[in-house]
């Protein structure tokens, strides 16, 4: 999806007759007589996701892979997150379609408050290999998710 911008930096939006801005701008160059050619215009290409990922570094830990305890027991950092899934990097290779459940630290505790937890039942939707050997780039997709609370 674009989205177009006037000469002026302008959002070029939908009029209620369906015309976009650039196109009625168009027309009154024509209706005026401008020898001038038609205005262009930038176009802008935006993040076509539904849910935007936030670039944000919360403590993870990986509990399961498919059904089984995971290898990893230090924690790991999201490198992006959003509602419906994250990003992280990983020492063990996990197929796609792998189903796993993960724990992510949303909050620390400070004075007098309590430690907020993320539980994520999701599956790996990609795999991505990065410049730091040994180390995997994972994709997943929240399926379903809960939250804890710990007393501080």
């Amino acid at each position: 999806m674009c989205a177009a911008r006037s000469p002026q930096g302008l959002p070029l939006s939908s009029s209620g007759t369906g015309l976009t801005y650039a196109r009625r701008l168009h027309l009154s160059f024509v209706r005026k007589g401008n020898g001038s050619p038609a205005p262009t215009f930038d176009f802008e290409v935006e993040n076509r996701r539904n849910y935007p990922r936030l670039p944000l570094q919360f403590p993870l830990r990986i509990r399961r892979v498919a059904g089984q305890p995971s290898q990893v027991a230090d924690p790991l950092v999201t490198l992006n997150i959003s509602s419906t899934g994250a990003y992280f990097l990983s020492p063990i290779r996990v197929d796609s379609e792998t189903p796993v459940e993960l724990e992510i630290g949303l909050a620390d505790p400070p004075r007098g408050r309590d430690r907020v937890r993320m539980r994520a039942q999701a599956r790996v939707v990609r795999v991505d290999s990065t410049q730091k050997p040994g180390w995997h780039g994972v994709a997943v997709s929240f399926d379903e998710i809960a939250f804890d609370r710990d007393e501080a």
